[in-house]
């Protein structure tokens, strides 16, 4: 088992960029491709702290380097349902396009209606790409909450 919250210190932690973007890129690569074994709640405290960090980088190739390791924890491990991704969701606006799929992706996966209204803002959005995400997502909620009602009977 890995330490998340160790490893995200240290990115935290450190003043140079190469190693700021060396050890978001590691977190990233173990969450996505490696799946490494996290301890739940630590990776929840690390998803949230990634979020906030995501929304006030200024460096681009980190912010991409936080926004692949959401990505990778919103996928492949079994949180997605219990973040609030309201902080995402209340600055989408303010986030680049290119990260909007990532949005997309932990609020789609998140299964939470209340995020339906912003995600069909984006069905008109002049970039297909952005549409077939949105949609994507969209689909994603909707999966999700009749997955739920059929449990419920």
């Amino acid at each position: 088992m890995i330490d998340i919250l160790k490893m995200y210190q240290e990115f935290r932690n450190s003043d140079r960029p190469d190693h700021r973007l060396a050890k978001i890129t590691e977190i990233a690569d173990d969450l996505e491709y490696y799946r490494v074994n996290v301890n739940r709640e630590a990776l929840k405290l690390v998803v949230y702290e990634m979020m906030n960090d995501s929304l006030r980088e200024d460096d681009e190739a980190i912010k991409e380097g936080l926004f692949d390791a959401l990505c990778g924890a919103a996928t492949f491990y079994d949180i997605v349902e219990e973040i609030d991704w309201d902080p995402l969701a209340n600055q989408i606006s303010n986030i680049d396009d290119k990260y909007l799929e990532v949005v997309f992706i932990c609020l789609g996966f998140s299964g939470k209606a209340k995020y339906l209204p912003l995600l069909e803002t984006y069905l008109s959005h002049p970039r297909q790409d952005i549409v077939e995400d949105a949609k994507m997502a969209i689909s994603e909620i909707n999966h999700r909450n009749k997955q739920n009602e059929k449990k419920e009977m």
